[in-house]
Order: structure tokens, then sequence, then C-alpha cells
């Protein structure tokens, strides 16, 4: 009986060996990509409370990013985990559509942004296609300007720096990162 047991415990060993050097000699490296018939699978992770943000008003946020992608599924767990089904690259777009709806600026970071609205009070600024963010006049100059006139115009694509953000809303600005820039678009301090 040990015998028999001690036979068949080698037999599974030399399988063993068998199937792990199977795959190298069949496949040298993994495939760089999947089939294109093959469904793809992305798992990324938002915060719990950016689920609604995600789902949107009646399903219309998801609904739209799965449309415009063209991706088979989108679940989102309780947890923020978020699972997304598509064929030929439709995942990693819907992916990257998810990341920046959910992006979070930090304090310091530096953007281009295109100017979207002039206001007497500062301008507003297209960070991405889901975030807008305010540049007050006095994060403009490190001198004080009287109006916003030949400052900046709308459609215009400026370098900022992320100044705060609080309860969804954020500042930029141009003097922290750039104190030159008023002096450039030939605006001076008044004495």
């Amino acid at each position: 009986k040990l015998e028999i047991l001690a036979g068949a415990l080698e037999k599974a060993r030399v399988a063993r060996i068998y199937i792990n050097d199977t795959p190298t000699t069949e496949i040298d490296t993994p495939r760089s990509s999947i089939s294109p018939r093959a469904p793809e699978i992305i798992a990324l992770t938002i915060l719990p409370e950016q689920i609604g943000l995600v789902i949107g008003s009646g399903g219309k946020t998801i609904n739209k990013i799965k449309d415009e992608s063209g991706v088979t599924d989108i679940t989102i767990e309780d947890d923020g985990t978020v699972f997304i089904t598509g064929k030929n690259g439709t995942a990693a777009t819907a992916a990257a559509a998810i990341k920046n709806l959910t992006r979070q600026y930090q304090v310091g970071e530096e953007v281009s942004v295109t100017i979207t609205k002039v206001a007497t009070f500062g301008a507003f600024a297209k960070l991405d296609d889901y975030h807008e963010g305010l540049i007050h006049i006095s994060e403009i100059a490190p001198f004080r300007l009287d109006d916003m006139a030949g400052v900046l115009t709308e459609g215009e694509v400026v370098t900022v720096k992320v100044s705060k953000v609080e309860e969804g809303k954020i500042g930029l600005s141009i003097k922290q990162i750039d104190p030159t820039f008023a002096e450039r678009k030939g605006l001076t301090a008044k004495s």
C-alpha cells in the first residue's frame, strides 16, 4: 500500500513539473494584448462618496460614459470598486473617463487651463472635461489689479497652480507659478 502511494506521489510530481514547464515551451512570453474577441475587464477604485457623481442623476452620467466609450458594462460596488467590461480598448476609454470625472486636484498641483469666462472679480477656467476653477483677480499679479480689462480672454490657455480646494470648489493662482505674468501683459502696479 505504501509503495502504491509513493508511486502515485512520484507520478504527480513528474506531472506537476511537466505542467509548470509547458507554458514557457509553448509560449515564450505572455501575449502583449488579448484577442480582440476576448472581453477586457478593468477594475478601479473610487471614493464611496463619488459613486453618485459617476452614476449621475437618473444614471445620465454613467449611461453617457457607456454610450461614448462603447463598453459592454460598468458595475459599481458599494465600497467604490468599479468593474468595466468592454472590447477593443473600450474599457480603457471608459476607465479614463471615470478617472477624469473623479479626479481630485491637490493644492500645489500645476495645471494648464483654458479660460471659459471672464468676470469683474476674476476668471473661470476649465481644468478638464469635468472640472472648472476660479482664478480670483488677486491671484493674477503680485500687485493689486483694479479690473480684468486686457488681463485674460476667453479661450486663452494659461498655466496655474491649484491654490485651494474646498467643498468641491477649486481656487487657481497664476501669480504663484508665474509672478511676471501680469507684467508681460503690460500691466503694472499703481503707486
